[in-house]
């Protein structure tokens, strides 16, 4: 697999470039595949909220590998964390929105993409222990922008996402990431999941929402 973007002219599309001799088993086992496609849950967003779209991609690209037997659960969770480690070496200049928006000229690739991916998770656990998920808040909405290419915001898919609950989730959570300086502090969080690096790995524990963390990658 060489390359693969999203297409939004004409329809909601993911175009792939691969070799001639690609196999496809190649292409499912690449997470290319698998962010790219991950792009088709949302809709149209502006550079300012890469940061959202760009975090629920890579969040995904490593729980669908999971859920379709790709790759261990342990290997989903080792990718996640080495991604937050290298968001957290990122250097931040401005708020997330901001470095967002300049994403090119300052290339603070690793920061805006771990800094959403921890926002995914973060979103799914607070859905997950409210008896809902992010999938299923994401697929309740889908159809509001399937066949509508205007360009959404952040703050609208996330209300749209809140909409079903009897409380507002998932818009004051995106309000508080857009407007973050630092990189999202995801270590307790991750202990009350049960995830935990040792010398030998990640090590996956019993803990207050193991039963929750076994879920989000399970099919």
């Amino acid at each position: 697999l060489g390359f693969a973007m999203v297409r939004r002219g004409g329809g909601h599309a993911a175009a792939f470039m691969v070799g001639r001799d690609s196999r496809l088993e190649t292409l499912r086992s690449s997470w290319v595949t698998w962010h790219e496609l991950s792009h088709l849950q949302l809709p149209a967003l502006p550079p300012r909220d890469a940061w959202l779209y760009e975090g629920l991609a890579t969040y995904y690209q490593e729980v669908l590998q999971a859920r379709l037997g790709i790759q261990s659960q342990a290997r989903a969770w080792t990718q996640l964390l080495d991604g937050f480690d290298r968001g957290e070496r990122s250097p931040a200049d401005g708020t997330l929105a901001e470095a967002s928006e300049g994403l090119f000229e300052s290339g603070a690739f690793s920061r805006v993409y771990w800094a959403g991916t921890v926002f995914g998770l973060e979103a799914d656990v607070a859905l997950r222990s409210r008896g809902g998920s992010l999938d299923r808040a994401i697929a309740g909405a889908a159809r509001r922008w399937r066949d509508d290419l205007r360009l959404y915001s952040s703050a609208e898919v996330c209300a749209a996402w809140d909409q079903p609950l009897s409380a507002q989730v998932l818009r004051p959570l995106r309000d508080r990431y857009a407007r973050r300086v630092d990189f999202p502090d995801a270590s307790r969080l991750l202990g009350r999941l049960g995830i935990a690096t040792t010398p030998s790995g990640v090590e996956l524990r019993e803990a207050e929402l193991s039963a929750l963390r076994d879920a989000i990658m399970t099919r």
